[in-house]
């Protein structure tokens, strides 16, 4: 079976006499995954239903197998876990205004990023020499606007399957002073 990442497939089972087991009147089969890392399963086959659905989520590409809980060894279903088409990274907003000495919220907003690194750049897109460590690595950054003027700033998304970028402008108005009254 071949699941693409962040996907679920949906496999009938059924419950058979195979000849070998003289009283075949009552089974609980509890399907799992090998490894849960790769691949995440779910399904339950109780007499007297014979018919059910096994649940097979991709997780992270690699090879693991759909096993009968809690004890058996045996694969009872090979999984193949592929990459799928990941799309692109893109900005919230990608023009942010914010006044000089606030915090600005910078989003990407991507489906896979609960299982992306994130890495975040002050400079046009590409520029990778000024990388924004104390952002932390998720898909929020928050930056305190101390200049005012236009400045950039962009993320890199990385995942086993893809790496895409989005470029943000940051539009910082300057504060206004208040001229003294006589």
């Amino acid at each position: 079976m071949t699941v693409p990442i962040g996907e679920r497939v949906d496999v009938p089972v059924h419950a058979a006499w195979s000849g070998l087991l003289v009283s075949f009147n009552y089974y609980h089969w509890e399907f799992i995954s090998a490894d849960e890392r790769i691949a995440r399963v779910a399904g339950i086959l109780q007499s007297p239903a014979t018919d059910g659905t096994v649940s097979i989520t991709g997780v992270e590409r690699g090879d693991t197998s759909v096993r009968l809980a809690p004890h058996d060894d045996w694969p009872f279903l090979t999984i193949h876990v592929v990459c799928g088409i990941e799309p692109a990274v893109i900005p919230a907003k990608p023009v942010i205004t914010s006044l000089q000495g606030q915090v600005a919220s910078i989003q990407a907003i991507t489906p896979a990023a609960s299982r992306a690194v994130f890495q975040w750049y002050a400079g046009r897109l590409g520029d990778d020499s000024h990388p924004i460590t104390d952002s932390g690595a998720g898909p929020e950054l928050r930056l305190l606007t101390e200049t005012a003027g236009t400045s950039y700033v962009w993320v890199v998304v990385r995942t086993s399957c893809s790496t895409s970028m989005a470029e943000f402008r940051i539009d910082v108005a300057p504060l206004r002073r208040r001229s003294a009254g006589h």
